[in-house]
């Protein structure tokens, strides 16, 4: 996972090695979250975890996993997404460190201090996923300014479904994590400060106000599954 992040820095994301790395890192990711989630409900009987969704959509765990197994199957087409991995690189490297600290006491004073800066990473992970919006502009852009929907259907219907995926992640993330409520609300707050700065176009506020507007209502069908923590 580690590895992959790395070479994203200096790999271009189609490249053959970047490729590999990419599906081995999420193929243990899934892999992880799946084991996590089995010691998590063993004790109940699936029907009856299936049954207890809106609880079940409120794991963070399922919440992951579900972005794991979307990056994973939109791995070759539409391709890797830039910064994918950013979130459970963070994850996993606290996670590996608290683990040596428990398994190896020795250790532990000397990785303690890493440890303490948990809600620090966590807040840089929350950001990182937020830039995961980032990746949907330019597909967007080709997809409907340079028609690109019409010359290869298939394609673009896929990065749409991706496109979804993310949104809906970042979504159910919104209201399930109080990292990335103050993330989203932070960014808002500059934005809104920005447009409503005397530099700025005087219907600049309304645009910003519009614009904002018909996300929130595309997004709202999303929100009774999740509730506010």
């Amino acid at each position: 996972m580690v590895i992959t992040t790395v070479l994203s820095f200096f790999t271009a994301p189609t490249s053959a090695t970047y490729m590999r790395f990419y599906g081995y890192s999420l193929n243990a990711t899934i892999f992880t979250y799946l084991v996590v989630l089995r010691q998590t409900y063993k004790a109940k009987p699936v029907s009856l975890v299936l049954s207890q969704y809106s609880s079940l959509i409120r794991d963070d765990n399922v919440q992951y996993i579900g972005l794991a197994i979307l990056l994973r199957l939109s791995a070759s087409v539409p391709g890797p997404v830039i910064g994918g991995l950013y979130p459970f690189s963070i994850y996993a490297l606290f996670h590996v460190l608290r683990y040596i600290a428990d398994l190896v006491p020795a250790v532990r004073p000397r990785v303690a201090s890493v440890l303490a800066l948990n809600d620090r990473a966590v807040y840089i992970a929350a950001n990182a996923e937020l830039l995961l919006c980032t990746s949907f502009a330019l597909p967007l852009v080709k997809m409907f300014l340079l028609l690109g929907i019409l010359r290869n259907p298939v394609y673009s219907i896929r990065q749409l479904v991706l496109i979804a995926g993310i949104t809906v992640f970042l979504r159910f993330r919104y209201f399930q994590s109080k990292y990335t409520r103050t993330v989203v609300d932070g960014y808002d707050m500059r934005i809104a400060q920005l447009v409503c700065s005397p530099y700025a176009p005087n219907n600049a506020p309304y645009i910003y106000a519009a614009i904002k507007g018909v996300f929130t209502r595309a997004l709202e069908p999303v929100r009774p599954a999740l509730k506010k923590q």
